[in-house]
């Protein structure tokens, strides 16, 4: 949609009753502004924090029914693709990977609604996992120059780059866009991305991205960016209700 305001929430990790909370906050904020929007959700929805299956089931429910004028996203983060590893293979190291990564937590959530089984798979929602399994790798406003993705691009490759990349990058030559190399592909480009928790707890703008996972699930907000043409960036925050280590 090539609309003229795009909300850009950060990793939100469990956190279901920040979320909840933001999307108050935004749906209060779209409903004053007027307009068409976009709402984007970057990715890494789940695990580490206390209510990942409710943060999933919140996110559908608002795509599925979102009030006038707003479109609603969500794109694939690494912590989603880890789940989704673990639910289509037989090998347990994808299980343990991901049970590792904060998806015990992930489990827990789902089997305080759904019950313990003796396959783990068949407590995760049917419809959850085909949600999760259709999800985007980046969202984009080509007229604008704005492009969201979970972790990064690689500058060298973008728009060809590989979709790891799209899920796990953390590389220096994406983080300074000094460092970008010359092409016309990243002319006018802005990147919205997450994955790296910010050492602050503040959003991180440097140049040509902006960095919004500002550690909800580590003690920090949880952050939505707000764009506008020809207008600072501006935020609004979820704060924490209790900080975690």
């Amino acid at each position: 949609m090539a609309d003229d305001r795009l909300y850009v929430i950060g990793d939100v990790h469990g956190e279901a009753a920040r979320l909840e909370s933001l999307h108050e906050a935004i749906l209060a904020h779209h409903q004053a502004a007027g307009g068409p929007a976009d709402l984007v959700h970057l990715g890494d929805l789940i695990d580490r924090g206390p209510d990942s299956r409710a943060v999933v089931a919140a996110v559908i429910r608002l795509q599925s029914a979102p009030p006038p004028l707003l479109e609603v996203v969500c794109l694939r983060g690494n912590h989603e693709q880890m789940l989704l590893n673990a639910l289509a293979s037989d090998d347990a190291e994808e299980e343990s990977f991901w049970l590792r990564n904060g998806g015990a937590e992930t489990l827990s959530s789902y089997e305080r609604v759904n019950g313990r089984r003796a396959d783990w798979r068949t407590c995760i929602d049917e419809a959850h996992q085909k949600w999760l399994d259709a999800l985007p790798y980046y969202w984009e406003n080509p007229a604008l120059g704005w492009l969201c993705v979970h972790a990064g691009i690689d500058p060298a490759t973008w728009p060809r780059c590989d979709e790891e990349i799209l899920l796990w990058t953390r590389s220096e030559k994406f983080f300074d866009p000094r460092r970008w190399p010359k092409r016309r592909e990243l002319e006018g480009l802005f990147v919205i991305h997450g994955h790296t928790p910010t050492q602050d707890f503040l959003p991180d703008q440097r140049g040509q991205r902006l960095n919004v996972d500002t550690g909800a699930v580590y003690g920090g907000p949880l952050t939505c960016a707000v764009l506008q043409p020809n207008t600072p960036i501006s935020f609004i925050k979820a704060r924490p209700f209790s900080a975690r280590s």
